[in-house]
């Protein structure tokens, strides 16, 4: 083993977890390193995984706030991660926009390409590796790819825009963006509208056609915004035209209730990483790491950049650790100053910008009310 021979685990009083959740801490003062690990058991029944993108996608939060406001209906929240990269420092219009895959309750909420961990309603976990096909389907039958809740392609943004996006309620009370042409969506076929779902198509009906950007998003509305780049090849349209929207991708994401993006995958399919060079391991960092096999599920976060509490891991070498700890398949999360282990009402990692940063989303452990598990 690479550092269960050096490693000693420690108990921390985080709490009551209740059934099918444990935790510990990994210290190895010779290294240094801190690592936090949960250890959920996917045979729990009243356990189950969601995600946190805060109030609204537009606007950035700390793990702790978004675990402790996720509605008291849907559970109780055990533990929290932060999630993907996400629009950081470059575009203030798009702070916390996230970068990849986001779902949350089926609903989507953003889809490029990127590495997603996703989990089915009955909660088996998969990495997938998904490119969104997102089309518009204009009255004329000629089509256009879009983006969703992103910049658009006249900003240069930690996230990659698109000529063309669609805003849905979720994102914010407005796009935000200024001096654009601006379409306001209702539906066509009200039986099939909102939210908007992988691997689907819906009609959408324009209401109206603005100029001036910044346009309303109401809870029944979509707003496709064209960009200035998207300006001459986006058709005219006018109130009651037609289009269709379509969020194919790669792959039917349409079974996913819950995905959050990352990037590398570090474990595939149960195969041995190269153990590292010591001599030459990789830059290391706070790294945030979601694994499972066949019956758990681990987060984990690795602390780092603090000289004497833990240097952190190269992909490398947590691709070695999530093995040992018995992952078949392994995803790296945002790491750095975004690593954030929140559980059972505490922080429990030591974040290196001293605070838990605020980010763009983050990946929820739940359990489900004792009043929903007899339904």
């Amino acid at each position: 083993m690479l550092f269960g021979a050096v490693s000693t685990a420690v108990g921390k009083d985080v709490g009551a977890l209740g059934a099918g959740v444990s935790y510990r801490q990994i210290v190895d003062k010779d290294a240094p390193l801190s690592i936090h690990v949960l250890e959920i058991d996917r045979s729990q029944p009243d356990l189950y995984f969601s995600a946190s993108v805060g109030k609204m996608i537009k606007g950035k939060d700390t793990v702790p706030r978004m675990a402790e406001g996720m509605p008291n209906e849907k559970g109780q929240a055990l533990a929290a991660v932060n999630g993907g990269y996400f629009e950081f420092t470059k575009e203030p219009a798009f702070f916390g926009a996230v970068s990849g895959i986001s779902i949350i309750e089926g609903e989507l909420l953003g889809g490029p390409r990127s590495t997603s961990l996703c989990f089915t309603a009955d909660g088996s976990p998969s990495i997938r590796r998904a490119r969104a096909d997102f089309k518009i389907t204009w009255p004329d039958g000629s089509t256009a790819p879009f983006g969703l809740n992103r910049p658009t392609a006249d900003y240069n943004s930690n996230v990659r825009g698109t000529p063309l996006v669609i805003f849905t309620p979720a994102y914010a009370p407005s796009t935000g963006v200024t001096n654009v042409r601006e379409i306001v969506l209702g539906p066509a076929d009200p039986d099939s509208w909102l939210p908007i779902r992988a691997s689907r198509e819906m009609r959408a009906k324009v209401l109206e056609v603005r100029r001036e950007g910044d346009a309303p998003i109401t809870p029944d509305t979509l707003v496709l915004t064209v960009s200035r780049k998207a300006e001459d090849s986006t058709p005219a349209l006018a109130p009651g035209d037609v289009i269709t929207i379509g969020t194919a991708f790669s792959e039917d994401m349409s079974d996913v209730v819950t995905a959050i993006s990352g990037e590398p995958q570090i474990l595939n399919r149960g195969e041995d990483p190269a153990t590292p060079d010591p001599a030459k391991p990789g830059a290391r960092a706070p790294r945030t790491l979601v694994g499972y096999n066949d019956k758990k599920v681990f987060f984990v976060v690795v602390d780092g950049r603090q000289e004497k509490l833990s240097r952190g891991m190269s992909f490398s070498e947590a691709a070695v650790f999530m093995r040992e700890l018995g992952c078949d398949e392994a995803m790296n999360m945002d790491g750095g100053g975004s690593s954030t282990f929140w559980l059972a009402g505490e922080v429990v990692n030591s974040p290196s910008d001293g605070a838990p940063r605020a980010i763009g989303d983050c990946l929820v452990l739940m359990r489900r009310h004792a009043t929903a598990n007899r339904k």
